[in-house]
């Protein structure tokens, strides 16, 4: 009997996360909350959406430990950040006397786990094909909200997302080069083994990431999306691409391959190829770890027979960047 009541639970809170709308009477305050990143940088694409979750006082105590659900989970559209001003109406009413507490993960990609000790959500999987790709975020704690004290009317209950990765910049620009040579189609690959966070889970009150992938195919690739030949007077690098680690790394270890030609038609080219390892360093040249919330831009310099590599240091916060030298 208790199985039963278990699945039909569970089918309940599925069918409670496709359908946005719920019932509501004449005169119910809808739950109505406010959203955003720990800093900019949330990408505007389908694949970051989040989820929220609510839940009924006391049972946000019990989750992690018990196989306790949630109130409802709700999937919205947007990104995080597009409710930072208007907030998300989740369409589902306050219960009368009872104060709800919300929490969530993002991107609502992640695979919540299943099995044997595994309560629910508080394991979430990233799918092997975007190992490196996603940026994930999460909340730390509860906000709270109720039909008396909403979650909207208390800036102090706007949903703040945090990274939970540390993050690497690519750039990538010509140097001084021969006038018969040219060069585009910069591509880089980063080997992902033992360095890709590959799951997160609950820690009490926060998520965390928790484990890296084992595989040894796992890798991220860009390639620079503007087609034309490079040009060294371009005022700013290229932008080729970002790859998400998990946080603690040292260093970072890539190949780079690009297209040059003696013909700007690139009729025929070579391809050149090389491997890289850029080492973490803070202002005095001393190792460090690229903790979560921590980011790095490594500019490519492109010269004819070498790479030049530079780098600087930033973190994810209000305000922008905080370069070092690198």
């Amino acid at each position: 009997m208790n199985r039963i009541i278990i699945i039909l639970s569970a089918l309940a809170l599925l069918t409670s996360c496709i359908d946005k709308t719920a019932v509501q009477e004449e005169g119910e305050r809808s739950i109505m909350l406010r959203t955003m990143t720990k800093a900019s940088g949330m990408v505007s694409d389908a694949e970051q959406t989040p989820v929220f979750m609510f839940w009924l006082d006391p049972d946000h105590e019990k989750f992690g430990t018990e196989d306790i659900l949630p109130y409802f989970a709700s999937r919205p559209d947007g990104v995080v950040d597009d409710y930072k001003t208007i907030p998300y109406d989740t369409g589902y009413p306050y219960p009368e006397n009872t104060t709800v507490h919300a929490n969530g993960y993002c991107p609502s990609l992640l695979t919540v786990d299943e099995g044997d000790g595994i309560k629910p959500y508080t394991s979430l999987s990233v799918p092997e094909s975007l190992l490196g790709s996603l940026d994930i975020t999460a909340t730390e704690g509860f906000v709270h909200g109720s039909a008396e004290n909403p979650f909207e009317a208390d800036d102090a209950q706007t949903m703040v997302f945090r990274h939970l990765q540390s993050k690497v910049n690519f750039y990538a620009k010509l140097g001084e080069i021969p006038a018969e040579k040219y060069f585009r189609a910069v591509n880089i690959t980063v080997p992902g083994k033992d360095i890709f966070t590959s799951r997160i889970t609950w820690t009490g009150d926060s998520y965390a990431a928790s484990e890296v992938t084992a595989l040894e195919n796992a890798e991220w690739n860009a390639t620079d999306q503007n087609t034309n030949q490079m040009d060294p007077n371009e005022i700013k690098p290229r932008e080729i691409g970002s790859v998400y680690l998990h946080p603690g790394q040292t260093q970072i270890r890539f190949h780079i391959e690009l297209q040059m030609s003696e013909s700007v038609t690139f009729d025929s080219y070579e391809l050149i190829k090389t491997e890289a390892v850029v080492n973490f360093t803070d202002a005095y040249g001393a190792g460090i770890l690229l903790e979560k919330g921590e980011e790095y831009d490594i500019t490519i310099t492109i010269l004819y027979d070498s790479f030049v590599f530079k780098g600087k240091k930033a973190e994810w916060q209000e305000g922008g960047k905080i370069p070092l030298p690198f």
